[in-house]
């Protein structure tokens, strides 16, 4: 279904979290919307993107290899920066 109205909730360089409501009586969900251009990564990361074999194509190649995403993380990252959880995972406990 089509989103009735979509909006900015949160952005930073990196990314825009965006309110997306389908029916007026509801609460709307969150998406991310990620550029994918290298030149937005910190510069210490950017020598970690893979070979573009088209010199003209600003994007960098995306998920390792395995062609997948981990909406769970995703998801905990989302709420950590909401406030509503803690961040994990985390560095004390993985």
């Amino acid at each position: 279904m089509k989103p009735l109205k979509t909006e900015v909730a949160f952005a930073t360089p990196w990314f825009e979290l965006l309110a997306k409501t389908v029916r007026p009586d509801e609460a709307p969900y969150y998406s991310l919307k990620v550029p994918d251009y290298a030149g937005r990564l910190p510069e210490p990361i950017r020598k970690f993107t893979g070979a573009i074999h088209d010199a003209t194509h600003l994007s960098f190649l995306q998920g390792a290899g395995h062609g997948g995403s981990h909406p769970h993380l995703a998801h905990n990252f989302l709420m950590a920066c909401l406030g509503k959880q803690p961040a994990f995972p985390d560095a004390p406990s993985t």
